[in-house]
């Protein structure tokens, strides 16, 4: 062995696929946005408008949740049958209280959603059992 070996080996975190296989559970979760300047907030239950989501600056998404990383899943309707879309933003543990969190911009979002979609947003996370 060299003398720099490392004996710590590091490991991406396991892909999700939030359709409904086996070994997926779907959390409920908080979505809070805030304006440019600080003011103003919000939580949804599960969804947000659109036309909603284009006044805010940065979206945060809360999933009260002790498991491993998750991902944020924004999907056409309440069903999630119609269309789905899975982001590649990772959601990670950065809170003691057992959060996991993402700090969404809004302009890295601009364009994700196809002719169609109707204004209501709902979205998941998805983790594995």
């Amino acid at each position: 062995m060299d003398a720099d070996d490392r004996t710590t080996e590091y490991k991406p975190a396991p892909s999700i696929d939030i359709k409904g296989r086996s070994g997926i559970r779907t959390l409920r979760a908080k979505l809070s946005c805030e304006k440019k300047d600080g003011s103003g907030s919000r939580a949804g239950d599960n969804f947000i408008s659109i036309s909603e989501l284009k006044q805010y600056a940065a979206v945060y998404l809360l999933a009260n949740s002790d498991g491993p990383e998750g991902h944020f899943t924004i999907r056409k309707d309440q069903s999630g049958t119609d269309w789905n879309y899975w982001t590649d933003f990772p959601l990670s543990h950065t809170s003691w209280k057992g959060f996991y969190t993402d700090d969404l911009r809004y302009d890295q979002l601009n364009g994700l959603f196809p002719a169609g979609v109707s204004d209501k947003l709902y979205y998941d996370v998805g983790v594995p059992e």
